[in-house]
């Protein structure tokens, strides 16, 4: 179970499409991914839906928009006692008026891409992904009102769209920024 965990979570914190017209976006200025600007950590567990077992997950990682613009959220992940590398990179796709994301971590190849549908008045990220055979990799960020923390709610979920592995995390920025 040790390794489709790592592979659970890696795909776990995805966000969106990546394009060949994206470009830089407005981070620094967007009422969410402003709030991701800076050092944070994280914590929680998931479980299959037919078993008892609990994949414990902790996180840190730092968000930073660099000199082209494009936001960055990278970290390191211990998830089940195996440590991982991630990256998010996002960036603007202005033709099209949507924000992209390509995420990856240790251990795989080709970056995942992810549906995003953001919406600002409930701060909330809804993220999507094909995964396995036929199913979905879900995940749900809830931004706290005063942008010091994000709750994600994440299920990996059949062709039927029934449950195979749910739970949550919580994010929390570091008293330091």
């Amino acid at each position: 179970m040790k390794s489709r965990s790592v592979v659970w979570l890696g795909m776990v914190a995805g966000v969106l499409f990546s394009g060949t017209q994206a470009t830089a976006g407005p981070f620094s200025e967007h009422p969410i991914f402003a709030k991701l600007i800076g050092s944070w950590s994280a914590s929680g567990e998931l479980s299959g839906a037919t078993s008892d077992e609990k994949i414990p997950i902790t996180e840190t990682w730092k968000g930073v928009i660099g000199d082209d613009g494009i936001l960055t959220l990278s970290g390191n992940r211990t998830m089940n006692g195996e440590d991982q590398k991630f990256t998010w990179t996002y960036s603007y796709n202005a033709a099209s008026e949507i924000f992209e994301c390509e995420y990856t971590h240790t251990g795989i190849e080709t970056p995942l891409r992810f549906e995003l549908s953001i919406a600002t008045p409930t701060r909330t990220t809804d993220m999507k992904t094909p995964f396995g055979d036929n199913g979905t990799l879900a995940v749900k960020n809830v931004l706290a009102k005063d942008g010091d923390s994000i709750d994600a709610e994440v299920k990996i979920l059949d062709a039927q769209g029934q449950a195979l592995v749910s739970g949550t995390v919580k994010h929390t920025r570091d008293a330091a920024n």
